[in-house]
C-alpha cells in the first residue's frame, strides 16, 4: 500500500521526524485484541497491474509477534516505490508500522477489527490518518488510505489480486 505524507508535496515518503512509537492520542481507541492470527487472511501475495505498471504486496504469517510484510510499485515511467510493512503485538492491541522507502516506521494503531477487515488509525499524522485492509471475496485484498490535508478529506483505494510469487 502506498502512502505518503501531506508535508511531502506528492512525494512518496514518511518524514524523518516520525515517531515509532504509537501515538498515545489512539489509545483511546485502540482494538482491544492483541491476537495477530486475526489477520491471517492478509497472508499471500498480491500483484495488480494497470496502465503498465505493477504493484505488489505480501504478507508472511505471524510469528514470534509480528506479521512481516512489503509494497513494490513499479511505475511506467521507470520510476518505482517500496515500503516495508509490519504489524505487531503490543500490549493489548495491534500496531502497523509502515516505512516507506525503508525509512523511520510511522505507526498505526488498531482501531477497527472484524472478520476479514482491519483499520489503523494515527490522528497526529499528516496523512494519511487511518489504513485500512479488507478482504473481497477468497482472492482479494483491498486497501485503503484516508484522511484529511487541509481540512479536506482525500480517500485511495488498491485492489490486489491473490497471485503466486514470479
Amino acid at each position: 500500500m502506498v502512502f505518503g505524507c501531506a508535508s511531502d508535496a506528492g512525494q512518496d515518503v514518511a518524514p524523518e521526524a516520525a515517531q515509532e512509537t504509537a501515538p498515545d492520542a489512539n489509545r483511546e481507541t485502540a482494538a482491544t485484541s492483541s491476537d495477530l492470527n486475526q489477520l491471517s487472511w492478509m497472508v499471500g501475495y498480491w500483484s495488480r497491474i494497470e496502465d503498465a505498471s505493477s504493484s505488489e504486496e505480501a504478507w508472511l504469517p505471524a510469528r514470534g509477534g509480528v506479521m512481516v510484510g512489503v509494497h513494490v510499485d513499479l511505475f511506467s515511467s521507470g520510476r518505482s516505490f517500496f515500503e516495508y510493512l509490519r504489524v505487531e503485538s503490543r500490549g493489548d492491541t495491534l500496531v502497523f508500522l509502515a516505512s516507506p522507502r525503508g525509512r523511520k516506521a510511522v505507526p498505526f494503531v488498531a482501531s477497527e477489527i472484524s472478520e476479514g477487515d482491519v483499520v489503523f488509525s494515527n490522528m497526529s499524522h499528516d496523512y494519511p490518518q487511518h489504513i485500512g485492509y479488507t478482504l473481497v471475496g477468497a482472492d482479494s485484498l483491498r486497501s485503503e488510505i484516508w484522511g484529511s490535508v487541509d481540512g479536506e478529506e482525500r480517500r485511495s483505494s488498491w485492489t490486489w489480486g491473490r497471485s503466486s510469487i514470479r
